[in-house]
This record gives structure tokens, sequence and C-alpha cells, in this order.
């Protein structure tokens, strides 16, 4: 596969075309998901109806674009770094990363790993590196029920302590003139 098939994938992926991404999958093709923030195990999708099943039923509430960062590619594999928007069209509690309401923006940046066979994809893995939601409205406990509000509390920084003096092997030696 080279640079200008995987892009037409990934316009197909951004434009919600899900029927026109199964001429780039093998038959036999696995999808595996990193966890989600909010709880529940890795997912590992098998075929391509389980697949466009998953985003189908995902994209009723989000649309998701993809940007490509970073695009390694050899005869057995593609590895790329992603920057994923999540932008909530409709509310959707159930997104694995925290809810989302309308209108809210979710990012991450991933780490895509494609196994090719036959220049398809084959197996698919994704690896979660960084997430932003500050794009998105507060949760409150009545947002995502009383039973998952601690997982959503901001951190709270602890007071600011006063500056430490270097410790006596970071301090810089003074040099002695001589003479």
């Amino acid at each position: 596969m080279n640079r200008d098939t995987f892009m037409t994938y990934i316009d197909r992926f951004n434009r919600a075309d899900l029927e026109g991404l199964r001429p780039f999958w093998a038959a036999d093709v696995e999808l595996r998901l990193p966890p989600g923030q909010i709880g529940g195990p890795a997912r590992l999708m098998h075929g391509a109806d389980e697949i466009i099943r998953s985003y189908r039923k995902s994209f009723e509430f989000i649309h998701e674009r993809l940007r490509i960062d970073y695009l390694a590619i050899d005869g057995e594999c593609i590895a790329a770094e992603m920057y994923t928007e999540f932008e909530a069209h409709r509310d959707h509690p159930g997104f694995s990363m925290r809810p989302l309401r309308k209108g809210d923006v979710f990012v991450m940046t991933n780490f895509v790993h494609y196994d090719l066979k036959d220049d398809l994809f084959w197996r698919i893995r994704v690896a979660r590196f960084t997430q932003d939601a500050t794009r998105c409205a507060p949760l409150t406990p009545s947002s995502v029920g009383r039973h998952m509000a601690p997982c959503f509390e901001p951190r709270r920084r602890s007071p600011s302590r006063r500056a430490r003096s270097p410790s006596p092997r970071s301090r810089p030696r003074k040099r002695s003139s001589s003479g």
C-alpha cells in the first residue's frame, strides 16, 4: 500500500463512508481499540461487519475526523500518529472516554499500527497517547450519574509549596581562581 492509497482510506473514514472502507480490509480484519477512560475492557472487533456496525452506532452521536501527523509505510505494515477529533452532534452519554454533550469536541492523539496482508489491512491496533477535553462542557454528577462522578472530579492542585533550595549536589560549584 502506498501513501496515496492510505490517504484515500483516511478520506473515506473522515466522510463516514463506512462501506467505502471495506475494499481496504482483509476478510479476517480485526480492530483492537484501547480501554475507554470510564472503564471497560479493550475492544477487539473481528471482520468488516462488526467494525462497520460499531462505527455506524458511534456516528449516530459523533463525527470523527482523523489527521495524520506522522506516517511510515513498508511492505508489511503502516505506522501512523493520528490526531483524532470527536465532535458530538447529539448528546453521547456512552462515549468511551467521557460523556459528551452536543457541541463538545474531544481530541486525542493515537498511535495506530496497520498490519498488511496482500496489501490489505488485516490487523489494526490503536494506542492512545494524549487526550484533551478542554473543548467539552464540564462534567457534573448530574451529567454522568452519581456512581461515575468521582471519576471526573477535576484534579485539585496541591497548595503551592515554598520553593526548595537546590540540594548541595545540584548547586553550581564555585570555581577557584588560581593565580
